[in-house]
């Protein structure tokens, strides 16, 4: 878990300012948390078998069988060109074969522009099936410009090809004292959701 401020680049020449980094370390400075838990090593019993319970470190962090809401502290946008926001996700049966992610197991993504006042439900996950499962290695993905009108756009995954296990918001709004919301359920001991390597960048 860190505050950190640099650039990363690659071959086509896009530049991005990574402004904040949470990896959910066992701890997390970015995040007020209620329910979840921190989970670390890999998906051993469950599907898929070897799938890691982090994407970045040695933790990640996940619901089980419940509701995980992961409230963030204000950020200073204003100055910001372009920002953003990303986290890995991935949906597990977890402990058993027999289980997974259902379509009415979710990951929403909140935004609020006022510090809290107001929040704008921008980015909703689920399962496209009963019983989903797909790692943090899984291609698909789920990106969505935030624009404020409180109605989601919904991404459904499942599996390696097409589980979504990078989540972006882009087109943030710059402002004094931004926050983000990201909430987590589902209803069964062997489901699980984790997320990982949060990231704001511009």
């Amino acid at each position: 878990t860190a505050n950190w401020t640099g650039t990363s680049s690659c071959a086509n020449s896009y530049s991005l300012t990574l402004r904040n980094v949470e990896d959910f370390e066992n701890a997390s400075t970015l995040f007020t948390i209620s329910g979840g838990t921190y989970l670390t090593g890999a998906n051993t019993g469950g599907s898929p078998s070897t799938a890691s319970l982090s994407s970045t470190g040695s933790y990640g962090y996940g619901v089980i069988n419940g509701a995980a809401i992961l409230t963030s502290t204000a950020f200073k946008t204003s100055s910001l060109v372009s920002p953003s926001l990303s986290f890995n996700l991935s949906g597990l049966s977890y402990g058993t074969t027999t289980n997974g992610v259902d379509v009415g197991d979710s990951v929403k993504v909140e935004i609020s522009p006022d510090n809290g006042a107001t929040w704008y439900n921008t980015l909703y996950v689920n399962s496209s099936i009963s019983n989903g499962f797909w790692a943090f290695t899984a291609a698909g993905s789920a990106t969505t410009a935030y624009d404020g009108d409180n109605t989601p756009v919904v991404f459904s995954g499942n599996g390696s090809s097409n589980g979504i296990a990078t989540v972006t918001v882009t087109g943030l709004p710059t402002v004094a004292a931004l926050r983000v919301r990201i909430t987590m359920r589902n209803n069964s001991a062997n489901e699980a959701w984790i997320i990982d390597n949060f990231r704001l960048s511009s």
